[in-house]
């Protein structure tokens, strides 16, 4: 028995170790950072006394889910050198905003987030990033297009624009007609504006230089064109993106998983729970942290079919989303 805690505290202790960014603060790496495009995080929450081990040591947030935890976690060790990431919280939202209108209580949460987004991305620029977003590689492709482009989009599912992610130069004359309408919107006690700013996007973003990914970027369909929902990241098996080695980080998308009912178990799961499951979502979340894979069935490898393009080019890249890492005695699931 006593070993088997011992052993217990050791596994912890060397999660706790890997998971954690190994950045340290020191006047080089922030003088490199003058002039580099800042991403923002915004969670509505109140920040707590414990601190987060990463470029800035930020104090880390009450009541946040595991899942927006690693998310957050993934963001800060993948992107430190590439410019300053602004953790925002109501604590410190009036360095950013002074005399911030969105204090009234009878605002909905969404048209206040969304004033919030737009009112930063206009007055200093950067990537707006949800905090449930999981990072594979780095946010780099997004933030080089701003040397050659004043506002970066991503397409949606809907072939719209996804306006959860956005970039751009500051004082962007498409983000600041949001802007005023937004502002107005809550000054006229019209709650309702959120909606209005993502049509806004779409019709606004055509008239100026702006580059649009497609949703290759974040992982949205598989490789046979099917939206990638909830029940693939928590299924045993593994689902094959539609082109692989073009997606750099993943929307999970913490509100939508709360309202599903099979599913929302998920947001309920602690730290050493989400790490250690079978489920193609702990193997992502490991690959993002630099954690090694639990498990891995080479047997699998010459049963599977090699038919398409994609699953061969597949077979090159040791990627946690290719078919060829599966768990142990579980088949592969590319839809």
């Amino acid at each position: 028995m006593t070993y088997i805690l011992i052993l217990l505290l050791l596994i912890a202790f060397l999660l706790d170790r890997k998971i954690l960014p190994d950045h340290k603060t020191t006047k080089s790496n922030f003088s490199n950072l003058i002039n580099k495009p800042i991403i923002w995080i915004y969670i509505n929450k109140s920040k707590s006394s414990k601190v987060w081990e990463s470029f800035y040591s930020r104090r880390t947030i009450d009541n946040i889910s595991t899942l927006s935890e690693i998310c957050i976690r993934s963001i800060l060790s993948k992107n430190n050198d590439l410019g300053k990431i602004n953790i925002v919280t109501d604590d410190n939202l009036n360095l950013y905003i002074p005399n911030f209108p969105g204090c009234n209580e009878k605002i909905d949460k969404q048209s206040r987030l969304n004033y919030i987004k737009y009112n930063l991305l206009y007055n200093y620029g950067g990537l707006w990033v949800p905090p449930d977003t999981l990072c594979l590689t780095n946010f780099n492709s997004i933030l080089n297009k701003l040397n050659h482009h004043d506002l970066v989009l991503i397409k949606n599912i809907d072939n719209n624009i996804d306006d959860t992610f956005i970039a751009c130069n500051k004082f962007n004359p498409t983000i600041k007609k949001i802007l005023e309408n937004s502002q107005r919107k809550i000054l006229d006690h019209n709650y309702y504006f959120h909606n209005q700013s993502g049509l806004l996007l779409n019709k606004l973003h055509t008239v100026e230089n702006t580059y649009i990914f497609t949703n290759n970027i974040n992982g949205k369909y598989d490789y046979n064109n099917k939206e990638i929902t909830t029940d693939n990241y928590v299924s045993n098996n593994l689902t094959l993106f539609k082109n692989p080695q073009m997606v750099d980080f993943l929307h999970l998308n913490e509100s939508k998983i709360s309202k599903e009912i099979r599913n929302n178990w998920l947001l309920r799961m602690n730290l050493g729970q989400m790490l250690e499951t079978n489920m193609w979502i702990t193997k992502l979340f490991r690959f993002s942290l630099h954690l090694e894979q639990q498990f891995f069935d080479e047997t699998n490898y010459d049963l599977l079919p090699s038919k398409t393009e994609v699953i061969d080019v597949s077979k090159k890249i040791n990627l946690p989303y290719s078919p060829y890492l599966i768990v142990t005695k579980e088949s592969s699931r590319n839809t």
